[in-house]
């Protein structure tokens, strides 16, 4: 019998195959995107079952508070920064992040300054407003890191930032608390967070030094620039902490409502359904995006519009998948937890799914909108979402408590997505 010979050039090279497949990044990717993803479910679970609600409720409201505060002091510069970087040779690169570098410096004397006021008002632990601080900081910073090493493409280190900010602190802590039982708190999964994004800044700024840093010398802060960008950002900031408030008043509002362990059971099925906008903002819209804003520099209309169908139709697919994927997985989650106030609440899981569908499913859109520079558009569409979210929480979570609060974040995505889609019809009509 003839036998295939892999060695022979007209033979199907599997070895080489597989080495070109691994060293463009795209397994690699796959597989720290999904671990990433899965430490997520993992992580919730876990919590979920060894830790009271109401002590996974204060983890939910910690964590929202990082959140919307690492896009505060971030001031959504990026925003500026990376579309300015894009198609840049990289001799041009050390000024600006130089610039970049002192600007985030100063939101983190800002930052440290509010919290310690913030302590001292409410009573909090020095230890643990310290605590917030340098996960704050280090969190920013991984972020920074990864949205350059993509802009870079150099995809096989920012997925390994990735997942290190987000699938190994998960993991570490999870395996901690299995071997020791006495370390079972919220503060071991803050500390391996802490960690984690310090070692994805760490990884992630290598490639950086090999810049020209020499070729600074001399040459000074460019203040009309910093000024320039931030009065450009400053849009995208305003819509980036309004598009954000319902991801913390969310948690605020039930602690109000109802009490810390309903904020504890809402955290688990919001980590569950949050884990889909993640994996594919992380993966398929980060690895899409820059290549919109070549396009639209470029003037490339057909392949701007071929761009936008593509996200759209590979978001659309992965996000019906993942979402299919939770609802199925959720009753042998529950029946594993065992815990009868999780089991009440499941149905807030097709909420929760639904807006975080909708919200990044109508990423493809924003990022048209982003690519051709309506950044007003952008904030009309967060500014809708967050008044239609304020309003539907306000009237419903009172009376229907979680479901309520569901309810809201659904009415919310669906009006941004629905103004997302008609600005970029309307940008589209005007391009061509």
């Amino acid at each position: 019998m003839a036998s295939l010979d892999l060695a022979r050039p007209d033979g199907f090279a599997a070895g080489a195959v597989i080495r070109r497949v691994w060293r463009s990044g795209a397994l690699g990717g796959f597989v720290l995107r999904g671990a990433g993803l899965v430490s997520k479910f993992v992580l919730m679970v876990y919590l979920a079952r060894v830790l009271p609600p109401a002590e996974l409720g204060f983890y939910g409201l910690f964590t929202a508070a990082v959140a919307y505060a690492v896009f505060a002091v971030g001031l959504d510069f990026y925003t500026y920064a990376n579309r300015d970087l894009i198609g840049r040779p990289e001799h041009e690169w050390p000024a600006r992040l130089r610039d970049q570098g002192l600007l985030h410096g100063a939101g983190y004397l800002v930052l440290g300054l509010g919290a310690g006021l913030v302590g001292a008002w409410r009573e909090i632990p020095a230890t643990l407003v310290l605590l917030f601080c340098a996960i704050l900081v280090c969190e920013h910073l991984a972020i920074e890191v990864y949205r350059l090493l993509v802009i870079q493409r150099r995809n096989v280190r920012a997925n390994v930032v990735f997942f290190c900010r987000i699938g190994l602190p998960a993991y570490v802590a999870i395996a901690v608390m299995l071997l020791h039982p006495p370390a079972r708190s919220v503060s071991t999964v803050l500390g391996c967070w802490l960690v984690g994004s310090a070692l994805g800044v760490a990884l992630g700024t290598a490639p950086l030094a090999r810049l020209p840093w020499r070729s600074l010398r001399g040459v000074p802060v460019d203040m009309a620039r910093l000024l320039g960008g931030l009065r450009i950002a400053a849009v995208f900031l305003a819509g980036t902490l309004l598009m954000r408030v319902p991801l913390i008043a969310d948690r605020y509002l039930l602690d109000f409502f109802a009490d810390r362990a309903t904020v504890g059971v809402y955290t688990f099925f919001f980590g569950i359904a949050a884990a889909i906008p993640q994996l594919l903002e992380a993966s398929v819209v980060a690895q899409r995006y820059p290549r919109l804003v070549e396009a639209h520099k470029a003037g490339r209309l057909d392949e701007l519009a071929r761009l936008r169908r593509g996200m759209l139709r590979e978001v659309g697919l992965v996000t019906l998948s993942l979402s299919i994927a939770c609802l199925v997985l959720i009753h042998p989650l529950l029946l594993y937890i065992g815990r009868v106030e999780y089991e009440a609440h499941w149905p807030v899981l097709l909420l929760l799914v639904l807006a975080n569908g909708l919200s990044v499913v109508s990423l493809a859109w924003h990022y048209h909108l982003y690519a051709g520079g309506r950044d007003r558009a952008i904030f009309a569409a967060n500014a809708l979402s967050v008044a239609a979210f304020l309003i539907a929480a306000l009237l419903l979570t009172p009376r229907w408590g979680i479901v309520g609060m569901g309810v809201a974040l659904s009415v919310a995505a669906l009006a941004q997505a629905w103004y997302r889609w008609a600005a970029s019809r309307k940008l589209t009509g005007a391009a061509a």
